[in-house]
């Protein structure tokens, strides 16, 4: 049974492999690169995906001066009222709630007025992580050999988060209707929807999907226990060492999204559930506890000047008028 469900894990990997260098890759070019018929591969992806283990392809939009939107992490008296208020708002894009030194996250087309703000402003592209395939603890000792050799005359910036604040990009509507299609299911077929949903030509729908990758970034995210099996949380550092830190995370095993808002960088990290009861255990194999001791000792050593985190509890997303704990912004 072991061996099966290994070789079931190796398949799973492999087509997160190919999704992640072709969100679009299709069905047969997967079943001839994983040795199966198409059937059995496109069987494999939709297990994959309904085990949580894959999530996605999925796309969001770069930080394009006709994209802009504003990012609010803010600690608030009433996060519920203003969480409820913020899901019938047209300019909210995507807001959630959280446990922590901020206990709303928002992101809007349009500049908002809330208490208690941590954290505000224009935010990057996303910089998403290629998880190894490895388990969490020796993912956590590869994090911390990594920081305890950090020299930081040796710290050359990779330039890992961009932006594009200040350039437009080519933007039509039908652009932004099939973008709302694909925007959390990148594999959608693309036929049904020009020819049948929208009545648009299909050179047209073709010149989209051409053009995404410029416009957007392509999202597929893994987690090897399935997505139920963690937590997820919010991350905010300070740092003169931005890649290095997108580095150390990018050691997880779990998808990484990073981006930076202001000074600060936003990480996204998905940790193992604590159990409800551990006995007889040493503090740094407490899985929840691992990364803020890895940030305590980040601080330590003065590559990170400041750090705060919240556990994400429920997000709304807007597009689909639905609440969810899996929070993907």
């Amino acid at each position: 049974m072991r061996v099966a469900h290994e070789q079931q894990m190796k398949g799973y990997r492999a087509i997160f492999d190919l999704l992640n260098h072709d969100p679009r890759i299709q069905y047969n070019k997967i079943a001839e690169i994983i040795g199966v018929d198409g059937r059995t591969a496109s069987n494999r992806l939709r297990e994959a995906v309904e085990k949580g283990i894959i999530v996605g392809p999925q796309v969001r939009k770069k930080s394009f001066s006709n994209f802009r939107t504003y990012v609010y992490l803010s600690q608030v008296q009433d996060p519920l009222e203003l969480f409820d208020q913020y899901t019938r708002n047209k300019d909210v894009i995507y807001h959630e709630l959280l446990d922590g030194v901020f206990n709303l996250h928002v992101i809007s087309k349009e500049k908002l007025d809330i208490e208690g703000v941590v954290l505000e402003g224009i935010p990057s592209d996303y910089y998403i992580s290629y998880p190894p395939d490895r388990p969490w603890g020796r993912a956590i000792d590869t994090m911390r050999t990594m920081v305890a050799g950090f020299n930081p005359e040796e710290y050359v910036p990779k330039g890992y988060i961009t932006t594009h604040w200040d350039e437009p990009v080519n933007w039509s509507d039908t652009d932004e209707i099939l973008y709302q299609e694909f925007k959390y299911d990148l594999r959608k077929p693309l036929e049904p929807l020009v020819k049948d949903k929208y009545h648009i030509w299909s050179g047209n729908g073709y010149d989209f999907l051409k053009r995404l990758p410029h416009a957007c970034t392509a999202i597929t995210c893994y987690f090897p226990e399935t997505a139920r099996a963690y937590d997820p949380h919010l991350f905010l550092v300070g740092t003169e060492y931005e890649d290095f830190v997108i580095e150390v995370f990018s050691q997880l095993p779990t998808t990484c999204w990073f981006q930076r808002v202001s000074d600060a960088l936003m990480v996204n990290v998905w940790t193992l559930k604590r159990p409800l009861y551990q006995a007889n255990v040493l503090i740094d194999n407490v899985a929840v506890l691992q990364i803020p001791l890895l940030l305590r000792e980040l601080v330590k050593k003065g590559i990170v000047r400041k750090e705060e985190r919240a556990e994400i509890k429920w997000h709304w997303r807007k597009e689909a008028n639905e609440i969810s704990t899996a929070c993907f912004p």
